[in-house]
């Protein structure tokens, strides 16, 4: 995948890699309470078992499954294990994107609509095997294939930065 036309986004690893830690360390939590000789409760290990999932067992599932693959004029997008579409780029209706200016820099999504189906691009996602940010990306791609009308972008600056 050398060309502009052809790229993959996804969720770096090391946002993946926080979200499994964070579950190992809520999961091990209560085996503090048994192995200093507390009395533990099954409910306790049930609760935390459910925390762990919740806060972090399901974010990083999604963000292992969250892929987005452009290949010339197809987009393949996979949101999850079972929902799976490809959509061509003619199709797209609309762009909507946010572009706020931080102190961390640029941070952008974009919300892409073709018929009844969409796609999210957040500012978290990276182009793999590149430091490019996944948005910036493909509304790069967007612009280049797509009418400009159909791109609406709002710009925010919550900092007054210039």
């Amino acid at each position: 995948m050398s060309s502009m036309n052809e790229f993959t986004i996804s969720f770096p690893k090391g946002a993946i890699r926080l979200e499994l830690t964070l579950m190992l360390f809520i999961i091990l939590f209560p085996v503090m309470f048994t192995v200093t000789g507390q009395e533990t409760h099954v409910v306790m290990y049930v609760s935390f078992g459910l925390l762990a999932l919740c806060l972090a067992g399901l974010p990083a599932l999604h963000m292992i499954t969250h892929k987005i693959r452009v290949n010339g004029h197809s987009i393949q997008v996979r949101k999850g294990l079972f929902r799976k579409f490809s959509i061509d780029v003619t199709q797209i209706n609309r762009v909507d994107g946010e572009m706020a200016n931080t102190e961390f820099g640029t941070l952008n999504t974009l919300i892409v609509r073709a018929g009844s189906r969409k796609f999210k691009v957040n500012f978290l996602m990276e182009v793999e095997k590149s430091q490019k940010k996944g948005a910036s990306a493909m509304l790069a791609y967007l612009k280049e294939n797509i009418d400009e009308s159909k791109i609406h972008i709002t710009t925010h600056n919550p900092m007054n930065l210039k």
